[in-house]
């Protein structure tokens, strides 16, 4: 049984998010994103293209679940100091290369691969102050 069906059934436990008859929202597990919600069909696909577009009907979960926010932005929480830092140096860059008619550096010796280099960082001097989220 996959892991969605088990959930489904109720053997691995999750927090509903909605329910009806077809389909199950549920928070994802890992919430790198609070809120994050996964939608699913309670019938069984072995992948996403062997299920119907018809099968789960986005617009009319979003419009059962749609609530507008008229407030304002007062609960957004503002940039970190890493952020300003961080978007500083990325405005730094976007300068520089558009000084370089939009190239900003290339490689031409390594042929590139998914293995071919390690880790890319905005500035390598501050890579402390990145995170991978998502």
């Amino acid at each position: 049984m996959c892991v969605f069906c088990s959930i489904i059934k109720g053997d691995i436990p999750s927090k509903k998010v909605y329910e009806d008859d077809d389909t199950l929202a549920i928070l994802d597990i890992s919430q790198t994103t609070l809120g994050h919600t996964l939608v699913m069909p309670k019938k069984h696909y072995e992948n996403f293209l062997e299920m119907p577009k018809e099968e789960i009907n986005t617009r009319d979960f979003i419009q059962k679940n749609y609530h507008p926010y008229d407030g304002d932005e007062s609960f957004l929480e503002g940039p970190t100091d890493a952020t300003n830092k961080l978007w500083s140096r990325v405005q730094e860059l976007q300068k520089e290369e558009r000084a370089k008619g939009g190239v900003l550096d290339m490689e031409t010796k390594v042929v590139s691969g998914l293995t071919a280099y390690g880790a890319g960082y905005i500035d390598e001097e501050n890579k402390e102050l990145e995170k991978v989220v998502g």
